[in-house]
């Protein structure tokens, strides 16, 4: 019997279409898919937020459906002498050139509005890693928090200043010169999904514009979800 196995199986091994090397005897190959390569990550041509997509924790962009300058849950009213320019990536819906420069820098604001985004805590260990201070202490110990409610919508700011570092890449690695004498006038608007501000420029414009910047704040109002 073994040896008519053995003739029949060497008679198999003629025919033109069957591979009978010792590699396709037994489990069949199967077929690896290929992970598409990942593009890169987009950048932004404002000053001060070369990589935009990391200046998050998690989140995706809400998407096409929210047209640029409006959110389906909060709406706004912002300062007449703010220039309205175009969200400069898919994580912002609107964002502003603020009044004036300061050695020849200017100071901009962008609200963001993306699914995810951490929590209050870790956002603003975030904000904070990207300023060192002169001497030494940490960024920590100078920054200064606030809460508020807005018309029912919890608001949690940050405002700090010092060298800004910029944002980091996945290695670490700061991507842009260090600027003294920046600030930083952040805000969590703890929507669903969330909205978050970033006010960022030279201290002088930023402490000039802080009044208008909470101004801005104060004119939250929600908005009646989409069905």
């Amino acid at each position: 019997m073994r040896a008519i196995f053995c003739i029949v199986l060497a008679g198999l091994c003629l025919l033109p279409d069957l591979a009978c090397s010792k590699e396709e005897i037994g489990v069949p190959l199967v077929p690896v898919p290929v992970t598409p390569a990942v593009p890169p990550l987009p950048s932004s041509g404002a000053s001060g937020d070369i990589l935009e997509a990391t200046d998050r924790v998690g989140g995706t962009a809400i998407g096409p459906e929210v047209p640029p300058g409006r959110s389906p849950v909060l709406g706004w009213s912002a300062p007449d002498d703010w220039l309205s320019e175009p969200p400069a990536s898919p994580m912002r819906i609107a964002q502003w050139q603020l009044p004036g420069t300061f050695e020849g820098e200017s100071a901009w604001c962008a609200l963001y509005h993306f699914r995810g985004g951490g929590t209050v805590s870790q956002n603003e260990a975030r904000w904070m890693s990207q300023f060192e201070q002169a001497d030494g202490v940490p960024t920590e110990g100078r920054a200064v928090r606030g809460e508020m409610e807005v018309n029912g919508v919890a608001v949690s700011t940050l405002v700090v200043s010092g060298t800004y570092l910029g944002q980091q890449a996945a290695s670490g690695d700061f991507r842009e010169p260090a600027r003294p004498g920046w600030a930083l006038f952040a805000a969590v608007i703890q929507t669903q999904p969330p909205h978050f501000l970033r006010c960022l420029g030279p201290e002088p414009l930023l402490s000039r514009q802080e009044p208008a910047i909470r101004a801005f704040l104060g004119s939250l109002r929600p908005q009646p979800s989409p069905p």
